[in-house]
C-alpha cells in the first residue's frame, strides 16, 4: 500500500515538473542575470581553492555553494541545464505540500492537496526563485525544510531513531544554505503540539531545543571568523531594523499580495490599496483580526483547525523575518524571491482555513485562485521572454570596437521587472559580453545609465548639443534612469558628468575629457544606436 502511495507521488512529481517546465521554458534567458554572473567571476578566478574564502561570499553558505560551484563547473552557462534544476526543486515542493495535507487532512482530501500544490506550481511570484539563476537558494532551501518534516512525521509513525539523526542533518545544511532556516525548529515545534500525540512529544521538542541552542550560537561564530561580522546577507543593521508599524503593514500587504494579486492591479487602485494599509494600519490589523476570528467561530468544530493554525503560524514565521528587507508593489517580479517559502504555507493555509468550513469553499475559491495564477504567471513568464529575446540581440549585433574607447549611454536594467543587464559592478553589459561571448571590452568601456523598458519598442534618443555635451531623453513616457540597482542620480568623474531632470526622463552628459575615436552607443528598441558627428 506504501509502495503504490509512493509511485502516486512519483508521478505527480514528474507531471508537475513537466507542467511547470513547459510554462517556464520561455524565460530560459533569465537564468544568468544579474547576481548570477556576480557568482561566476569569483568561481573563475578561484576555482575549488575558493572554498578556502568563502567565494567572498557575502553570506556563510557552503551547501548552497558547493552545489553552484560544482554545477557551474560540469555544466558551464547551460540555461536548460540550470533552469531544469530548478524547475525539479520547484516541483517537489509543490508535491510534497500534496503529501503533507493529505497525510494531515483527517479526511485524506486528494483534490485539496493538489490544488495547493497546483497554485503554488504555478503561483506567479516565483519567477524570481524558479528562472533567476541565484533564485534558486529560496527552492533549495524550501526542499531541505520539507526533508525536516517528513523525517520527523516518520519518526512520529515508526519511532526510529534513524529519523532524528537524518532530521538534524537536514537542519544543518538548511541554515548552510539560507539563514531563514533558523525558522523552521520552531515551525516543528508548533508542529508537534497541534499535530503529534501527546507521547511523542518530549523527545521531538527537546531535539528541536537543542538544535537552536547548539547550531544558532555556532553559526554566529563560523560567521564571525570567516565572514567578519556576526550576521551576514544584508548585514546587522539591516537584519535587526525594526519598526513595529512598517512590519505590520508589510505583513497585511503580503496577505494582499497573495489572495488578489494587487501587483496587476491597475497603479491607481494598487497605490490606494496599500496607501490604506498604511495610513490605517490599525484599521486593516483590526479587520484582519475580525476575519481570523470569524473564521475560527465557523470553523471551531472542524478536524482541520489545528492543521490551518500550524499553517499560518508557519506562514507568519517564515515572512517574519524579511519584513523589514523590502517590499515592492510597483515593480513586478524584483523581490518576490522573499515571499516564496511562506507563499507554500500560505496558499495551503488559506485552502485548509475554508476546506474547514466546507469542502465546496475550499476547492471552488481554490480553483478561481489556480486559474488566476496561471493568467499571471504567463504575463509574467512572457516579460522573461522578451528580456531575453532583447539581450540576445544586443549581445549578437554588439559592433567591433577594436580598441577604440566605448560610452553605452543607454542599455535596459530589466523588461518589466525581469532582470537583463544589472549586477554589482559598474559595467554589467560588458561584463556579460567577457563572461558569456568571450569578448572583453571592460578596459576600455563606460557604461552610463541603465533604464526600465516597457517595450520591446521603447526608443532613446541622443542629441549633440555642443561640442562635449550629449542630451540623451526616452521617446516615450514610462521609462526611467537606473543605475547600481536603484534609480539612477546625477554623476560626476574625472571623464564625465551627468545632469539627469526632473522626471527622470532625460539626461546631459558633459564630456571633461573627450577620448580620441570613441564609440558612443545607446540602445534604441531592440538594437544599437551610434552617436554620429560627435
Amino acid at each position: 500500500m506504501k509502495k503504490a502511495t509512493g509511485n502516486r507521488y512519483f508521478l505527480l512529481f514528474i507531471l508537475f515538473t513537466i507542467g511547470s517546465f513547459a510554462m517556464y521554458w520561455r524565460a530560459k534567458a533569465g537564468v544568468f542575470t544579474f547576481d548570477a554572473l556576480d557568482w561566476v567571476r569569483p568561481f573563475d578566478a578561484l576555482g575549488i581553492k575558493g572554498f578556502l574564502v568563502n567565494f567572498r561570499d557575502i553570506s556563510f553558505r557552503p551547501f548552497l555553494l558547493f552545489i553552484t560551484y560544482f554545477g557551474y563547473a560540469i555544466f558551464g552557462l547551460n540555461e536548460i541545464v540550470a533552469l531544469l534544476f530548478c524547475v525539479l526543486l520547484h516541483a517537489l515542493n509543490a508535491t510534497m505540500i500534496v503529501w503533507f495535507i493529505h497525510r494531515m487532512v483527517p479526511q485524506r482530501d486528494q483534490l485539496l492537496g493538489i490544488l495547493a500544490g497546483l497554485i503554488f506550481l504555478f503561483f506567479p511570484y516565483q519567477t524570481e526563485v524558479v528562472v533567476w539563476g541565484v533564485g534558486n537558494l529560496y527552492a533549495i532551501t524550501l526542499a531541505l525544510f520539507w526533508g525536516m518534516l517528513w523525517s520527523v512525521i516518520q519518526y512520529s509513525e515508526t519511532r526510529l531513531t534513524k529519523f532524528l539523526y537524518i532530521h538534524v542533518v537536514f537542519f544543518a545544511l538548511a541554515i548552510f544554505t539560507h539563514e531563514l532556516a533558523f525558522v523552521f525548529p520552531f515551525a516543528v515545534f508548533f508542529l508537534v503540539l497541534l499535530l503529534f500525540p501527546v507521547a511523542r512529544w518530549k523527545a521531538l521538542l527537546r531535539l528541536e531545543v537543542l538544535m537552536i541552542l547548539s547550531f544558532l550560537p555556532l553559526y554566529f561564530v563560523i560567521n564571525k571568523i570567516v565572514l567578519g561580522v556576526w550576521i551576514g546577507h544584508y548585514g546587522i543593521d539591516k537584519h535587526t531594523q525594526i519598526h513595529v508599524q512598517q512590519i505590520v503593514v508589510t505583513y497585511i500587504s503580503y496577505w494582499c499580495k497573495f489572495l488578489l494579486f494587487t501587483n496587476w492591479w491597475e497603479p491607481h487602485w494598487r497605490d490606494a490599496c496599500y496607501q490604506f494599509i498604511e495610513q490605517h494600519v490599525l484599521r486593516s490589523a483590526a479587520l484582519l483580526i475580525a476575519v481570523g476570528g470569524l473564521w475560527l467561530w465557523f470553523a471551531r468544530k472542524s478536524s482541520t483547525l489545528k492543521l490551518s493554525v500550524f499553517l499560518f503560524i508557519t506562514f507568519t514565521g517564515l515572512v517574519i523575518p524579511v519584513l523589514n528587507l523590502y517590499f515592492i508593489p510597483w515593480i513586478p517580479i524584483h523581490g518576490d524571491r522573499l515571499g516564496y517559502l511562506p507563499s507554500l504555507f500560505f496558499i495551503a493555509a488559506v485552502l485548509v482555513a475554508l476546506y474547514s468550513i466546507h469542502r465546496y469553499i475550499a476547492l471552488g475559491y481554490g480553483l478561481l485562485w489556480w486559474m488566476a495564477s496561471l493568467f499571471f504567471l504567463n504575463e509574467n513568464i512572457k516579460n522573461w521572454q522578451a528580456a531575453g529575446e532583447v539581450m540576445y540581440q544586443l549581445e549578437n549585433t554588439f559592433p567591433d570596437a577594436g580598441t577604440r574607447p566605448i560610452f553605452i549611454l543607454a542599455e535596459a536594467d530589466n523588461f518589466k521587472g525581469a532582470y537583463m543587464y544589472r549586477c554589482r559592478l559598474a559595467t554589467p553589459f560588458t561584463e556579460v559580453m567577457r563572461i558569456k561571448h568571450h569578448r572583453d571590452y571592460i578596459a576600455q568601456t563606460n557604461e552610463v545609465y541603465g533604464f526600465n523598458m516597457q517595450s520591446k519598442a521603447d526608443k532613446v534618443n541622443v542629441l549633440v548639443v555642443d561640442s562635449n555635451t550629449l542630451k540623451v531623453e526616452f521617446e516615450q513616457w514610462g521609462n526611467w534612469w537606473w543605475k547600481a540597482q536603484a534609480g539612477a542620480t546625477n554623476l560626476d568623474n574625472a571623464i564625465y558628468s551627468t545632469t539627469i531632470d526632473d522626471w527622470s526622463h532625460s539626461y546631459l552628459i558633459h564630456f571633461k575629457q573627450k577620448p580620441k575615436n570613441a564609440l558612443y552607443l545607446y540602445q534604441s528598441g531592440m538594437g544599437w544606436k551610434e552617436v554620429e558627428n560627435f
